[in-house]
């Protein structure tokens, strides 16, 4: 009775074996159509254009140094420039550092661009630059006469 027990679980195993065996032809149509599929896809397939977009238009930077033949920086560094425009009228737009030194950059309102550091005149009331952050620049306003001195700070322009 063993014997025939072993002799039916052998014969079971094989045919079961049998049926996961190497019918080539059907993996080959599974592969025929997974290409076929993906072609397709490739020939359907829509490239979506951007719509709207432009390239920034060019700006025109003010050089100090490139006025007096000096070459020049793409952008002027503070001076007089930034001391003629009321301080309500200026920008600040972002900064970057030179040298483990903070500089900001100052729209004014004729759009040009200014560097500013820790230390230069901003704004047609004497203000100084005390600080300057990521996030804004802080001004000392030194105030004339008998009124007292005061901080204006610039946010950045978001």
């Amino acid at each position: 009775m063993i014997l025939w027990v072993r002799y039916l679980l052998i014969v079971l195993s094989l045919s079961l074996l049998s049926g996961c065996g190497g019918d080539k032809t059907r993996q080959h149509q599974l592969e025929k159509f997974v290409t076929e599929a993906k072609e397709a896809a490739a020939k359907n397939s829509k490239k979506i254009a951007s719509v709207g977009f432009k390239l920034p238009e060019p700006v025109t930077y003010v050089s100090s140094t490139a006025s007096q033949g000096g070459g020049g920086t793409a952008v002027s560094t503070g001076g007089p420039p930034l001391q003629s425009y009321p301080m309500a009228a200026l920008q600040f737009e972002g900064t970057i550092t030179k040298n483990n030194e903070v500089i900001a950059y100052i729209l004014t309102p004729d759009q040009k661009i200014f560097e500013a550091k820790v230390g230069d005149p901003l704004g047609n009331n004497y203000g100084i630059i005390t600080k300057i952050d990521s996030s804004h620049v802080e001004v000392l306003e030194k105030g004339i006469k008998k009124t007292a001195n005061k901080v204006v700070t610039l946010q950045l322009k978001e």
